[in-house]
């Protein structure tokens, strides 16, 4: 795993940004999974990049089971984040629950049966270890031959999640973790010196990627 270590919250942005619009670059239609959370906070910055958008196909790595209208809304803040000529693709959470993971399951099954795996999927963590909506103790019910599933959380108020399942994620050409702020650095910990396994802190199984880089902003 590629660290990369910052004590000024600008410099963190600025370079992490300017390293996945390169990796955005090489290809001829890039394809971008975006997480919520403390993730976020980079994308103002990295909507900026000179990144040609129109071509980018944007993905969200998961989502709270809420109308994209709801202020928790991944879908509601990346619309408001990233330029218009991206091509997004969102979760249809106006439909069931279980048809919502169905639909975005096929719709990656469709898309990636051309482009083959995403080129670039942005990651947070948790306190609890958890990346996307893959928590603690949940890595066991998912299914290997799936791209997106539906899971749930009893630590947080919307307890019922959307996710691309560890396997998809895991075949990402490029995965970036983004970790900011000292509230972070019991994760950063975990990861460099783990006491806990994959199962107990599921961040454990992206440190095997073979392009998996964090970037943590120690502010």
């Amino acid at each position: 795993m590629n660290i990369q270590h910052f004590l000024s919250e600008d410099e963190w942005a600025e370079s992490t940004s300017s390293y996945i619009a390169n990796l955005l670059q090489d290809s001829f239609t890039p394809s971008l999974a975006l997480s919520g959370g403390s993730a976020a906070t980079l994308y103002p910055v990295l909507a900026c990049q000179k990144v040609p958008w129109k071509k980018v196909d944007i993905f969200l790595t998961d989502e709270r089971y809420i109308l994209s209208s709801h202020s928790d809304s991944n879908e509601k803040l990346i619309r408001e984040t990233f330029p218009a000529p991206a091509i997004f693709h969102f979760w249809k959470t106006n439909l069931s629950w279980e048809e919502c993971s169905r639909e975005y399951n096929t719709l990656l099954h469709e898309e990636f049966s051309i482009k083959k795996t995403l080129d670039v999927a942005i990651l947070g963590i948790g306190p609890d270890g958890h990346f996307a909506s893959i928590f603690p103790q949940t890595l066991s019910s998912f299914s290997a031959n799936k791209f997106a599933e539906i899971n749930t959380t009893s630590a947080f108020s919307i307890s019922e999640r959307l996710t691309m399942t560890p396997s998809f994620l895991l075949s990402a050409k490029n995965i970036i973790i983004l970790l900011r702020g000292s509230g972070k650095k019991e994760i950063f910990d975990e990861l460099k010196n783990p006491t806990e396994t994959p199962e107990e802190f599921p961040a454990h199984l992206l440190k095997n990627h073979p392009s998996c880089s964090l970037f943590f902003a120690d502010i």
